[in-house]
C-alpha cells in the first residue's frame, strides 16, 4: 500500500504511492474526503442518503457500491472488506457490510490536520517554544491554497452541500487566525519582510478582511515604503467598493490619511488585532465577508459557479450530475505540505 496524500485546500489534489489520482466521478472524491475529514464509522445508509438523496433505496445502494468500486480501483485496494475484528492496515478505506470508515492506521497525510495543529498553537499565544510554533504556522500558511475543496459542487446533494459550506467557513476562519498570528509573531521578532509576505497572502485569501488590509498597510509603512502602503489602501478601497459598495472603515481611512500627510517616509507602528478563541468563532466575521455573503447569497465561494466545470487539472473529472461540526482530523496522519 502506498501513502495517500490529500490536499483539500484549493482545487483538491489527491495522490497515492507518489502518483496523482483522478476519480471517475466527483462523488467518488466526495466520498473519500468526507470519510477522511469526518472520521468515525458511518453507516452505508447514511452515506447513501448523503450522496444520492433522490435515488430510491436500491438504486442508492447500487450507486454507493459502484463508487466504492471506483475508489478501490483508484487506490489499488482490491481486498476491501474486513474479516471479523481484524483491521486491514493496508487499506485506506475500511468497508464492512453495513458501515464505512477511513483507516486512521493507514499511511496518509492530509492538509487539514496541518492547519488544525497550527490553529491550536496560534490560540495558545505565548505558551510553548516560539520557534516550533512559527514552523507549524508557516507550514499551515503554505498549505492553505484556497477554500476547502474549492470548485467542488454537487447540486443534487443538499446535505453534502451544507456540509461543504460549514467546512469551508470553519477552515477559512482557522486560516485567518493562523495568518494573523503568524504575521504578528514575525513582526514582533523583527521579521518585517516575512510578515509582509504572510500578510500579503492573507489578504489574497480573504479580500474582504479589513484587519488583514490594515496589517498590510502598516507593514508597508513600517518598512518605510509609503507608496506601497497607499497603494495597498487604494486597493482595499477598490475591493470594498466593487464587492460591497461601501467605503473602508474609519480606522483604515485615518491610517491612510496619516501616512499620506507625511512628507517623508515614516515607519508606521504595526498594530495587532488578532482573533482569539472567542472572537474567532463568533459571528460576525472579521472584515466584511459576512456582509458580502448576505448580499450575494450563501455560499459566495464561487463553488456554485464551478458546478459545470471539468477540473482535469485537479482530482476529479465530472461525469455525474451530481454529521456536521468542527472537524477533528487526521490524528494519526503525518502533517506537512509537499
Amino acid at each position: 500500500m502506498g501513502r495517500l496524500i490529500l490536499r483539500l485546500f484549493g482545487t483538491p489534489e489527491v495522490s497515492h504511492a507518489e502518483k496523482p489520482l483522478t476519480f471517475q466521478t466527483r462523488k467518488v472524491l466526495a466520498l473519500l474526503t468526507y470519510l477522511a475529514v469526518e472520521q468515525g464509522v458511518h453507516s452505508r445508509d447514511k452515506i447513501t442518503v448523503l450522496l444520492w438523496p433522490e435515488s430510491d433505496e436500491e438504486r442508492g445502494k447500487a450507486s454507493l457500491r459502484r463508487a466504492l468500486a471506483y475508489l478501490r480501483e483508484s487506490l489499488d485496494e482490491t481486498s476491501h472488506e474486513r474479516s471479523g475484528n481484524v483491521p486491514l492496515p493496508s487499506t485506506h478505506v475500511l468497508i464492512e457490510h453495513h458501515t464505512l470508515s477511513f483507516n486512521l492506521a493507514s499511511d496518509f497525510e492530509i492538509d487539514t490536520q496541518t492547519l488544525q495543529t497550527a490553529f491550536t498553537l496560534a490560540r495558545r499565544r505565548s505558551s510553548g517554544d516560539l520557534r516550533t510554533h512559527l514552523a507549524h504556522l508557516q507550514m499551515a500558511a503554505s498549505c492553505y491554497r484556497g477554500n476547502f475543496l474549492d470548485g467542488l459542487s454537487l447540486p443534487d446533494t443538499p446535505d453534502f452541500e451544507d456540509w461543504l459550506l460549514l467546512q469551508r467557513e470553519s477552515w477559512r476562519r482557522q486560516a485567518n487566525t493562523v495568518f494573523d498570528r503568524l504575521s504578528e509573531w514575525q513582526t514582533e521578532g523583527g521579521e518585517l519582510e516575512n510578515a509582509l509576505e504572510t500578510t500579503t497572502r492573507w489578504v489574497e485569501h480573504d479580500l474582504l478582511n479589513e484587519t488583514a488590509h490594515i496589517r498590510l498597510i502598516q507593514l508597508h509603512s513600517a518598512l518605510g515604503d509609503r507608496e506601497a502602503a497607499l497603494h495597498a489602501f487604494e486597493r482595499c478601497r477598490s475591493i470594498l467598493e466593487r464587492e460591497l459598495s461601501v467605503e473602508p472603515s474609519s480606522e483604515i481611512m485615518v491610517l491612510a490619511e496619516r501616512i499620506r500627510s507625511q512628507t517623508s517616509p515614516v515607519r508606521e507602528r504595526v498594530m495587532h488585532e488578532a482573533l482569539w478563541p472567542r472572537d474567532a468563532w463568533e459571528f460576525p466575521l472579521t472584515g466584511r465577508a459576512t456582509e458580502h455573503r448576505a448580499g450575494h447569497g450563501v455560499p459566495n465561494d464561487a463553488t456554485r459557479a464551478h458546478a459545470g466545470g471539468d477540473h482535469r487539472g485537479g482530482a476529479w473529472h465530472r461525469q455525474d450530475t451530481a454529521g456536521k461540526g468542527i472537524p477533528e482530523v487526521g490524528k494519526s496522519a503525518r502533517s506537512g505540505c509537499a
